[in-house]
C-alpha cells in the first residue's frame, strides 16, 4: 500500500517559515483576522493537509508587526475574552505582493521541473 500525504509524519505537514509568512500575509490581505483564525483557515483551505504550528504563527505575527508589515488592535466582544486582531499595513501589502510574485515564479519553475501531474500518492 502506498502512502498518502496524510500518512506522512506531522512535521512534514507544517509550513516552512517563508511559506508561513506568505500565507499569513495572504490571509490578512483578504481581511483582518486573529491568530487562531489564521491557523484554522489554513487547515480548512488545505483540507487539514497543512498544519500551522501556533507557536510559529505567533512568532511570525510579532515579527511582522515589529517590521511594520501588520498592525494589531484588541477586540472586545461581550461574553468573550479579548482577541488581538491583525491587519495588513501599506508596507505589508507591498511585501505581500513581492512575496506572492516570488512564490508564483517558484511554483511555475517547480512545475516545469517536476510537472503538474498529481497522483495523490507519495513513495
Amino acid at each position: 500500500m502506498k502512502a498518502t500525504f496524510f500518512d506522512m509524519p506531522s512535521e512534514e505537514n507544517n509550513l516552512s517559515r517563508d511559506q508561513a509568512i506568505v500565507v499569513t500575509l495572504k490571509l490578512l490581505y483578504e481581511s483582518p483576522r486573529h491568530g487562531y483564525d489564521i491557523a484554522r483557515e489554513v487547515e480548512r483551505r488545505s483540507e487539514c493537509a497543512i498544519r500551522f504550528k501556533h507557536a510559529t504563527l505567533y512568532l511570525i505575527l510579532h515579527e511582522l508587526e515589529d517590521d511594520g508589515l501588520i498592525a494589531s488592535t484588541w477586540e472586545h466582544s461581550d461574553g468573550e475574552r479579548p482577541r488581538r486582531i491583525y491587519r495588513l499595513t501599506e508596507s505589508g501589502l507591498t511585501e505581500y505582493e513581492h512575496r506572492l510574485k516570488r512564490w508564483n515564479l517558484f511554483t511555475t519553475a517547480m512545475s516545469k521541473v517536476i510537472g503538474t501531474e498529481t497522483h495523490g500518492e507519495f513513495s
